[in-house]
C-alpha cells in the first residue's frame, strides 16, 4: 500500500484519488481501527486526517499567546483541547462535548477549562442526539454518510444551546474550533454576535458526507463567515504558505469535490503572533 501511495503522489493520479476520496469516504474511525488491511482510500483519509491534524496544531501555535481564549466545540477526547491549554495557559477555555461520559472526562482532565455537556446550536432547548456507540466520533445531533458499514444507534436527550448565550459579552476569544458532524454552519449561527466581536480564527469541519444532511451547503457557510461576519475562507495550508484566501467558487469547489474537508476562517486584518512560510508534512 505505501508503494501505491508513493507511486501516485506528486503524479497526475493524486488529485483524481483525492477526488474519488471525496465522493466516497471522510474519515476514518480514529479511537477504533479496523482489524482489515486497509484499501487505498482509507489510506488516503488516513493520511488527510494526520495532515489536518499537523495542521490545526500548527495553526494554534502560530495565533495563541499565553493568555489566549479558546473554543473547542466536539471537544470528544480532548485532544486539541490539549494542545490549547498548553499553548495558552493563561487564558479561559470553553470546551463543548455532549456525550456524558466523554464531558465527565473532560471535566476530570481539563479542571481549570469550562466544560459544557451541550450541542451547540442555533437555538436553546432539548434535542434527540445520535450517539454512534461503537465510533462516538460519528455522533450528531442528526445522521450523515457514515464510512463503516454497522453503525449502532443510541439515541439521548441532550441540551441544546447557542454559544452566544454560554461566552461572556465581553469574554474575549481567539480561536474557534469546530467539528461537529455536520452542524457546523448553525453552530456558528449561533455565535454570530461572538464571531463579530472577537473576530476569531476559526477551524472548522465541511463535507458533502455531513453538511448536507442539515440542509445547508458552502455557499450557507460562506455567507455567514465572509459576508456577515467579514472573515476570509481558506484551507489551513494555503493559510500556512502564506498564500490568499479561497474565493466562494473556489470554496465551494473544494467542497464539493471533496479537496478539502477542514478549513480555516480568518480576519484579513489580524497578523499570526508567529509567521513561518514553511509548513510540516505529517
Amino acid at each position: 500500500m505505501e508503494q501505491i501511495k508513493k507511486r501516485i503522489k506528486g503524479t497526475f493520479l493524486e488529485p483524481m484519488a483525492r477526488r474519488l476520496h471525496g465522493f466516497l469516504v471522510k474519515r476514518p474511525v480514529l479511537h477504533a481501527p479496523s482489524e482489515e488491511e486497509p484499501g487505498l482510500d482509507e489510506a488516503i483519509i488516513t493520511e488527510d486526517v494526520k495532515r489536518y491534524d499537523i495542521q490545526t496544531m500548527e495553526v494554534m501555535k502560530r495565533i495563541l499567546a499565553q493568555d489566549s481564549g479558546c473554543v473547542d466545540v466536539g471537544a470528544h477526547e480532548g485532544d486539541v483541547l490539549q494542545e490549547m491549554v498548553s499553548l495558552a495557559p493563561k487564558g479561559r477555555h470553553h470546551a463543548f462535548e455532549p456525550l456524558p461520559r466523554l464531558a465527565q472526562a473532560l471535566r476530570q482532565r481539563f479542571p481549570r477549562a469550562k466544560i459544557h455537556q451541550v450541542a451547540l446550536s442555533d437555538e436553546n432547548g432539548e434535542a434527540r442526539f445520535h450517539h454512534v456507540v461503537n465510533s462516538p466520533g460519528y455522533s450528531g445531533l442528526l445522521k450523515r454518510d457514515y464510512d463503516r458499514l454497522d453503525p449502532v444507534f443510541e439515541m439521548i436527550l441532550v441540551r441544546k444551546a447557542r454559544l452566544d448565550d454560554l461566552i461572556e459579552q465581553d469574554e474575549p476569544v481567539d480561536l474557534i474550533k469546530v467539528d461537529v458532524e455536520g452542524g457546523e454552519y448553525h453552530v456558528l449561527r449561533g455565535g454570530m454576535e461572538t464571531l463579530k466581536r472577537c473576530k476569531p480564527w476559526v477551524v472548522f469541519e465541511a463535507g458533502s458526507k455531513s453538511t448536507l444532511h442539515y440542509g445547508v451547503g458552502p455557499e450557507n457557510l460562506h455567507q455567514l463567515l465572509v459576508k456577515d461576519c467579514g472573515l476570509r475562507i481558506s484551507t489551513m495550508e494555503r493559510w500556512l504558505e502564506g498564500k490568499t484566501a479561497l474565493d466562494e467558487a473556489s470554496f465551494l469547489r473544494h467542497f464539493h469535490e471533496g479537496l478539502d474537508y477542514y478549513f480555516l476562517a480568518y480576519d484579513p486584518d489580524k497578523t499570526p503572533r508567529v509567521q513561518t512560510s514553511s509548513v510540516p508534512s505529517p
